[in-house]
């Protein structure tokens, strides 16, 4: 480590001097020494940053500091398209100390950062990259980051239909999730925001086939007909051995036939199929949560064979069912009786929608919490 090196600012009395004197404003009126800002920048570094990182020229106090710090507070400020105008080589002298980018609209926008070495850049944010120069841009973009080893992380983009190329993601060690970084192979989380769901197929399928994905969170998509089979469970199910969490969230599952009269089979909804092969092809699976999906209850009745037998959370809605909080509030008294307790099963009385729902949940004896529609329920589990 290059902490042991740091030479001692108060070695010298000239020292003392020459640092005193060079000093710089901030936007507002604090005035900084030299000392107190090397301790404030190195606040912000990861402990492997040498010390030669904050011996920065006095240029760089003047000419950069003041674009990523606020004043008076000096937190930490990101570089935005609004002073996305730094040289290239302004870039490369003092990028280290970059942390956060974004967010930016264009290719012209990020050019700056193609084969500059951003050791501490953790976060980039893209919006809405509108043309197919913009998305080939930033594929090379991060083919050169990740050339140069700098893990990116990378939140709310958008492709507008163009699929970014999924090897561009390889060496980044992540995919675009709010987590520390992570190795290729050490890496178990999946966190989605962007709106194709066959660009996350292609990273789940070829990018990162060979990763064991523990978790896979979704947000914000949109499924018509058959998108979710053809470009969203493929990927899915291509980690189906490991996976031991799977949030879908702000999905529009409903899928939209051009008849407008719906097909007379319910087996042609790709959300029904999805949600059975979920239950079917993961084993380890521990949390489920689709909260805008309806399941239908013939699916619920399949709960024997589901593979997850050892789910400990479940958040759906149930087609039919009126009386969600009866229906949740009859699950937490029987798996609370003794005689629930005693032998993990239970007889339920019944032929309605809530009664074939808790027949299915009684015998998953590992579940304790569920939501079908209004608000989660605890469950007892055996001791």
């Amino acid at each position: 480590m290059c902490l042991q090196q740091q030479p001692s600012i108060n070695s010298s009395s000239n020292s003392n001097k020459n640092i005193n004197n060079n000093t710089t404003t901030t936007a507002a009126t604090r005035t900084l020494n030299l000392p107190e800002i090397r301790f404030l920048i190195s606040t912000y570094l990861p402990p492997r940053h040498c010390v030669s990182c904050l011996l920065v020229s006095k240029s760089f106090y003047t000419t950069f500091l003041p674009q990523i710090w606020r004043s008076p507070n000096l937190y930490p400020y990101p570089l935005t398209s609004k002073n996305a105008h730094f040289s290239a080589a302004l870039v490369r002298k003092h990028g280290h100390l970059l942390q956060e980018i974004g967010p930016l609209f264009s290719a012209k926008q990020f050019s700056f950062l193609a084969g500059v070495r951003l050791e501490g850049l953790r976060s980039v944010t893209m919006h809405q990259l509108r043309t197919l120069h913009d998305s080939e841009a930033f594929d090379k973009v991060l083919l050169s980051q990740r050339q140069l080893g700098v893990v990116l992380r990378l939140e709310e983009f958008t492709s507008h239909g163009h699929a970014m190329d999924a090897e561009s993601l390889v060496g980044l060690g992540i995919l675009p999730c709010s987590l520390t970084p992570f190795s290729k192979t050490e890496m178990s989380v999946a966190q989605f925001r962007w709106g194709t769901t066959a660009l996350i197929n292609s990273l789940l399928t070829s990018a990162f086939s060979d990763v064991k994905i523990k978790r896979i969170e979704s947000t914000h998509h949109q499924s018509r007909d058959k998108c979710i089979l053809d470009g969203m469970m493929p990927g899915i199910l291509r980690h189906a051995r490991s996976l031991v969490a799977v949030s879908l969230s702000a999905f529009n599952l409903k899928p939209t036939f051009h008849n407008p009269t719906p097909p007379p089979s319910p087996q042609l909804d790709p959300s029904d199929t999805m949600f059975s092969k979920l239950m079917r092809s993961c084993p380890y699976l521990r949390i489920l949560s689709i909260p805008d999906y309806t399941a239908r209850i013939e699916s619920f009745e399949q709960a024997e064979e589901w593979a997850c037998q050892d789910l400990e959370s479940l958040h759906v809605k149930v087609q039919g069912l009126d009386e969600v909080d009866a229906c949740l509030t009859k699950i937490v008294a029987l798996r609370n009786s003794n005689t629930w307790r005693s032998s993990g099963q239970m007889e339920v009385e019944g032929d309605g929608i809530g009664d074939r729902v808790i027949k299915s949940l009684i015998g998953l004896c590992c579940l304790k919490a569920v939501w079908l529609g209004t608000k989660v329920v605890y469950l007892a589990t055996i001791p």
